[in-house]
């Protein structure tokens, strides 16, 4: 399974490499701008504000769930955090936001926070045992605008007025016929490359 998510990763970069060359987009760095760089404060952050300050609240980890987070309170004793009740949090490099009843872990940071939900939707067939509907497992992408806090799905309407700002990548969006979800994250990833996160003192 490892290997599988390494060779997809490998791919997608390469994929999006050879557009960059093939489109000439040369203002593009070759880096890859990494959130650590942004220096998110570690902690939690019970709000989108908090979040946009850069000012956590400082906590001891403890163990972290799918839809609850634990920490220690002063006296060493364990504290659930319900999904619900928090924006994220970030820890150990990994910054999570709270979506849909759960924790969910960015996978790409900058302007947009790009991370996946994942639901579980009747298939419409009836398993031949039991009668019962199978269910299947989706993966959904959605993103946030750390500008304003709004979330979206992630798809290339959405993604427009973003891809519009940048004269480097309006022209290109035109272009994709096929793939378009592999496509819709390729962009997103361009268009944070020169929209680092700004979050604290950098807002």
């Amino acid at each position: 399974m490892l290997l599988r998510v390494l060779s997809l990763g490998f791919v997608l970069i390469m994929s999006w490499q050879s557009m960059l060359a093939q489109e000439g987009w040369e203002d593009l760095e070759d880096e890859v701008i990494s959130f650590t760089n942004s220096e998110i404060n570690e902690g939690v952050f019970e709000t989108f504000s908090s979040f946009q300050q850069n000012r956590p609240k400082e906590v001891i980890f403890s163990e972290s769930k799918s839809n609850v987070l634990v920490i220690k309170d002063s006296s060493g004793n364990d504290i659930k955090i319900n999904a619900r009740k928090i924006w994220g949090f970030y820890r150990d490099g990994e910054l999570y936001v709270s979506d849909n009843f759960q924790f969910w872990k960015c996978l790409e940071v900058g302007r947009l926070l790009l991370y996946n939900i994942v639901e579980y939707r009747s298939s419409g067939l009836a398993e031949p045992t039991f009668g019962a509907s199978n269910l299947q497992r989706v993966e959904i992408s959605h993103f946030i605008d750390t500008k304003d806090g709004t979330r979206n799905k992630l798809n290339i309407v959405n993604l427009d007025s973003y891809l519009s700002s940048e004269a480097s990548l309006k022209n290109y969006k035109v272009k994709i016929n096929n793939k378009r979800a592999t496509q819709a994250t390729l962009l997103l990833i361009a268009y944070n490359q020169l929209n680092p996160l700004k979050i604290g003192s950098y807002e």
